[in-house]
């Protein structure tokens, strides 16, 4: 009879997660016309506003946050 025993497979490590400076790279470097851009734009805009104009100071109108946003409780945490 064999070992009833369950043998550990052993996985490859993960890849450490990419930098801020480079997920910044990536989305300066992709195309208008990406889907992730294009899903998410709001419509009647042709184009979404990317890039510098997107990190202006706050204009005097605008309002601010007042708490950090949280993720909405999953149903079992709920009850």
């Amino acid at each position: 009879m064999g070992s009833k025993t369950k043998k550990r497979v052993l996985l490859p490590t993960r890849p450490a997660p990419p930098t801020v400076e480079q997920i910044l790279e990536d989305v300066r470097g992709a195309p208008a016309e990406d889907p992730v851009f294009t899903t998410l734009a709001p419509e009647g805009r042709r184009r979404p506003v990317r890039g510098k104009a997107d990190l202006r100071p706050r204009q005097q109108g605008e309002r601010e946050r007042s708490a950090p946003l949280t993720p909405d409780p999953t149903p079992w945490e709920s009850q």
